[in-house]
């Protein structure tokens, strides 16, 4: 049946050929979606028990029965064979071409040499929960010749019989989206299923390079690293991967070096990744996952020069799913990270510029995956740092609503409705962080400081001193004891208002040299603190000190 064709058609006629078993909830949307592009529909059924015959029937399909029998591409050659077009597309009942990729392909087949010389591979995305997807190019639309067949009984592939037959492949940018991954319950189930039949494909023909990569893909899917690890390691260095592959050859190298960057053994992992760069220089993947290795050493500088290194647009291997948008937001994360650890690290020097330099890598990390919690909340975070504090909160808030429960979150979202003027809403979160963590003192100091601009003076007072009895001020805080000297001072009670005085002068390193005869002396002291902060540009804690300073001259 192959052998027939349709006579003076004026474009290439092309074939929807597709294997099904069960497939009664998604066989329809794929059909639907190509309807109009394809000239027929073959649809090979290998035992389904639901309505998925009757269902392709209705929408125009021709179906024919066939006994499975263990051989992916058995069943699939039995699809092509009733194909009468010219070219032949093959798609599962879980893949769809959605949107404006259906014109894309239309115009592709407008194109179609007459002489079927040409097969093209579409760009194949598997969503995997959230925005982050992998991204590969696969042989979908190839030409309807003898000899052309699938080969290997799972993970099929057509590719090797157009090479016998010298037909190229074309890689053309219409998206195939394959919902067979998305959700990640049935993934177990179906590697248990795939790794029987990849260990009889071994049996055959143990240098299948091929076969040993998905088999160690299969392993690492079911939590078995050391299995994973051998037949990655097999592809190297037991198979011609090395003369025939360079994609499959460098995807092993890396999926080596996660595993062992998930196993903390850092330094084989980076031998790993030096070997290959011996063979793949200048590779951005290899600089990613060296880079992503560094942040993970906590050598922030070795990363950041890695990944200064890395080009966005080549983060692919083409032949091999990539999750490209992960990576693509990981890079920019790390960078961010690293520029805030090492901002921190350097102290003042700078700040403006680095956190120029940390938002704009959270911001292009967001680009490409804006429900990211963490990145959120970094963000959010230096948001509020700058100032900006309606993006800090539009940021904070999405994290918040996307099931972040973290103390430092609720602490910094208090903090940005307490600057925005919401102190109800601001207690409330302060409340909360220190429900997860009651001594953290981010949330107790600016809780305290809440309560003193209320004027709810005992709460402030009792707040402030659990950071100080807790022994939580970590050689810090003056404001702390500025704050308590603020309350004493307006409740006359000078012998506490004056240890607070000593606890903050010894702080700043600014010993008191006299012994205090007058109510004045005290006055001088926190008016000297005020002076000293305000030239540090410390303005708050100044401020404090100045109104203490006032305080005390008045009741004097």
């Amino acid at each position: 049946m192959r052998e027939e064709r349709a006579k003076n058609c004026t474009t290439p006629k092309l074939s929807l050929c597709m294997i099904v078993k069960d497939e009664e909830k998604d066989i329809s949307g794929c059909l639907e979606s190509v309807k109009g592009v394809v000239d027929e529909t073959i649809v090979v059924d290998t035992g389904s028990t639901d309505r998925t015959v009757e269902i392709a029937k209705s929408l125009g399909a021709r179906v024919y029965s066939f006994s499975w029998c263990d051989d992916f591409a058995a069943a699939r050659n039995e699809s092509i064979r009733h194909a009468t077009g010219d070219y032949i597309i093959w798609l599962d009942a879980d893949d769809r071409i959605e949107g404006a990729e259906v014109q894309k392909l239309r115009e592709l087949k407008q194109c179609f040499p007459r002489a079927k010389n040409r097969a093209y591979a579409l760009q194949l995305q598997s969503p995997r929960g959230g925005l982050v997807e992998d991204s590969s190019y696969q042989t979908r639309i190839f030409p309807n010749l003898p000899g052309v067949c699938f080969e290997g009984i799972i993970h099929e592939q057509v590719g090797h019989s157009l090479q016998r037959l010298r037909v190229p492949f074309e890689c053309v940018p219409i998206k195939v989206t394959h919902y067979g991954y998305s959700d990640p319950k049935h993934l177990p189930e179906k590697a248990e299923r795939n790794l029987g039949l990849l260990l009889r494909q071994e049996k055959k023909n143990p240098s299948d390079y091929v076969n040993q990569f998905h088999l160690a893909e299969t392993y690492g899917a079911l939590g078995n690293k050391a299995k994973a690890l051998e037949h990655f390691k097999k592809v190297i260095y037991e198979t011609n991967c090395q003369n025939e592959n360079h994609y499959i050859l460098l995807a092993a190298y890396l999926e080596i070096a996660k595993l062992y960057k998930e196993m903390s053994l850092y330094n084989i992992a980076t031998n790993t990744l030096h070997e290959a760069a011996q063979l793949f220089p200048d590779n951005s993947l290899i600089r990613f996952h060296q880079g992503e290795v560094y942040f993970c050493l906590r050598r922030y500088e070795d990363a950041l020069k890695e990944l200064f290194l890395v080009k966005e647009d080549e983060l692919d291997l083409f032949v091999i799913p990539i999750p490209t948008r992960a990576i693509s937001y990981l890079l920019h994360y790390y960078k961010a990270r690293c520029y805030q650890v090492l901002a921190d690290q350097a102290g003042a020097q700078d700040t403006r510029g680095s956190l120029e330099k940390v938002r704009e890598e959270y911001e292009k990390a967001l680009q490409w995956n804006p429900n990211a919690v963490e990145c959120l909340t970094d963000l959010g975070t230096i948001y509020l740092k700058s100032g900006m504090l309606e993006k800090a909160r539009e940021l904070l808030e999405k994290a918040l609503s996307l099931g972040r429960k973290d103390s430092a979150l609720y602490s910094n979202l208090a903090l940005v409705y307490a600057r925005q003027g919401d102190d109800m809403r601001a207690e409330q979160w302060y409340q909360e962080a220190l429900k997860i963590e009651p001594d953290l003192i981010e949330a107790l100091t600016n809780l305290g400081h809440l309560y003193l601009r209320n004027n709810r003076l005992e709460e402030a007072e009792r707040t402030f001193m659990q950071v100080v009895s807790n022994g939580l001020e970590n050689g810090g805080l003056v404001d702390v004891h500025l704050a308590l000297g603020y309350i004493y001072a307006q409740r006359f009670e000078i012998e506490y208002c004056v240890r607070e005085c000593d606890r903050a002068l010894a702080l700043l390193d600014m010993p008191r040299d006299m012994v205090l005869e007058k109510l004045e002396d005290l006055v001088q002291l926190y008016n000297d603190i005020g002076v000293r902060l305000e030239n540090d540009n410390r303005l708050a804690e100044a401020l404090m000190g100045f109104r203490t300073a006032v305080l005390l001259s008045r009741a004097g």
